[in-house]
């Protein structure tokens, strides 16, 4: 794959580094502002928290239109790399490396979100599993 595209595609992972490291911000003073009861603050908190996600889907948006620009044989290796595969020469290496890190700030960041829905929503938590398997449960 070609140095120019390499480097597109990091800019785009830093970008959207950045932004994870928002979000995630963003949701520790959520989760403050939770266990203190501040209303107020909770809906500002979950305003706030809106645009860095939004700007993430933007960045993938931007990140699959490079791979579906490039030719098939380069699309699947752009594609690769993203999804976590292993740098396969050093040109790729840090791209890799930050796809990794993404990808360990983003676990991070779904399992703080998980947390505070469940403390934020009790039953109607979008991760809110109900013991009861009974047919009328």
């Amino acid at each position: 794959m070609e140095a120019l595209e390499l480097q597109k595609a990091l800019s785009l992972e830093k970008r959207m580094y950045a932004l994870l490291n928002e979000a995630f911000d963003i949701s520790k003073q959520l989760a403050e502002a939770i266990e203190r009861g501040d209303q107020v603050t909770i809906r500002i908190l979950l305003s706030m928290r809106r645009e860095p996600l939004e700007s993430l889907r933007r960045i993938r948006r931007a990140l699959e239109e490079q791979r579906d620009a490039l030719a098939p044989a380069q699309a699947r290796q752009l594609a690769e790399l993203l999804n976590g595969a292993a740098a396969a020469g050093k040109e790729e290496e840090r791209l890799a490396e930050q796809v990794a890190v993404n990808g360990r700030l983003l676990r991070q960041l779904v399992e703080l979100d998980r947390i505070l829905n469940r403390k934020l929503g009790g039953e109607k938590s979008l991760y809110h599993k109900s013991l009861d398997t009974s047919p009328t449960g």
